[in-house]
């Protein structure tokens, strides 16, 4: 069977109807939304800020909250939690698979440094989605077999951790549906960043061989 040639390539449908279905959803990001008051010359510093900040309310959420019954902060932690999962699934699939075609359909230059900073945003998002389901499961403990670890700092954090690591030790397993869907969901992001990180360091390992296009 013959390749598919460049005519036949452009009439597929299905990768451009993802492409559209992403930059749709991407416009229901709290960062898309903040971007438009920023300008252009302050938008690396304005994504520093946004990274930074969620970082650290990921992190004081699961210090400093402590579990027991839902209180309404709890509840929006967890809801703002999830959305911002949403968020950087979104992002991270729009960066991986479609922003770089959207450059080329646009025929602007593709700025090599990009791929680096991509590649430490994209660990500082492994970071902080630790910390968001470290949060989730020590708020929703009572999912999980060993309640009394998994609502504890370091129990909750070292769940998080086995879990994104895909390690599965066996000693704390969701035992109710939403417990399930949780490590479902932080097993699929761990392993989408983990791929994502894998094709940016090829981008930049790419680059390295080209020496007029290092920094």
């Amino acid at each position: 069977m013959s390749a598919p040639t460049q005519q036949s390539q452009s009439k597929s449908f299905l990768f451009p109807a993802y492409e559209r279905s992403f930059a749709a959803l991407r416009k229901l990001s709290m960062f898309t939304l903040l971007r438009q008051f920023v300008p252009d010359d302050h938008y690396h510093a304005f994504v520093d800020v946004y990274l930074l900040a969620h970082f650290s309310l990921a992190v004081l959420s699961l210090v400093l909250l402590p579990p027991g019954r839902l209180c309404v902060l709890t509840a929006v932690l967890i809801l703002y939690g999830a959305f911002r999962c949403f968020e950087l699934t979104v992002l991270h699939v729009n960066q991986l698979l479609f922003d770089e075609y959207r450059v080329l359909l646009s025929k602007l230059p593709v700025d090599p440094l990009n791929y680096r900073r991509l590649v430490l945003t994209i660990l500082h998002n492994y970071v902080e989605l630790l910390f968001w389901f470290a949060f989730f499961y020590r708020h929703l403990a009572r999912e999980f077999t060993q309640t009394s670890v998994v609502s504890s700092i370091s129990g909750s954090l070292y769940f998080s951790v086995v879990t994104m690591a895909t390690v599965g030790y066996g000693d704390i397993t969701p035992t109710e549906w939403l417990g399930r869907v949780l490590v479902i969901a932080q097993v699929a992001l761990g392993l989408f960043l983990v791929i994502a990180v894998l094709a940016r360091w090829v981008s930049i390992m790419r680059d390295i061989q080209r020496p007029d296009k290092l920094d």
